[in-house]
């Protein structure tokens, strides 16, 4: 499965064009991404219709992607993503792999946020209209949007309220 995925997305790669958003080099689709795909040499990918957002919607999912790319997170998921591949009977080791998918995601959420201070409602907006038109999911890739429990629990994460004195 992995192997299959990992050919998968090298033949989808070749029927991307590379293209600049502002300073940044990305990979441009039809309709996959936006996402980080890559283990060596992680890329954007961003779909064709991001060529019509607007330049803050814009900015806001770029920064998303460079964000995994700033943290590793494309290498993070794969490497934890051969376990389930090793362990398939293992439930535990699924469901574990399923939740660090999903902190990955809300841990790169509240760095773009930190980032973009008053955001907020801005980028949940994004994230709602990204997983809109997201046309299905993307196992072994960092993306922007997920499934809507996923993306459910991301807004609730972004919209906690931060204790004034945390330990």
């Amino acid at each position: 499965f992995l192997a299959f995925l990992v050919l998968r997305t090298r033949r989808l790669r070749n029927g991307w064009r590379e293209g600049r958003v502002g300073d940044q080099v990305v990979l441009l689709s039809e309709d996959w991404g936006p996402a980080v795909v890559g283990f060596l040499r992680p890329e954007v990918v961003l779909p064709r219709w991001c060529e019509d957002v607007d330049e803050k919607a814009l900015r806001l999912i770029l920064d998303h992607e460079l964000e995994h790319i700033r943290a590793g997170d494309p290498r993070l998921l794969v490497l934890a993503g051969l376990l389930p591949v090793l362990f398939p009977w293992h439930v535990a080791v699924w469901w574990q792999w399923g939740r660090l998918r999903a902190a990955v995601e809300a841990d790169c959420d509240l760095r773009v946020l930190r980032r973009h201070p008053g955001e907020t409602r801005s980028y949940i907006d994004l994230l709602l209209d990204v997983g809109r038109r997201l046309s299905a999911p993307r196992p072994l890739a960092a993306m922007l949007s997920e499934p809507y429990a996923t993306l459910k629990r991301r807004i609730r994460i972004m919209t906690m309220p931060t204790p004034n004195r945390p330990w």
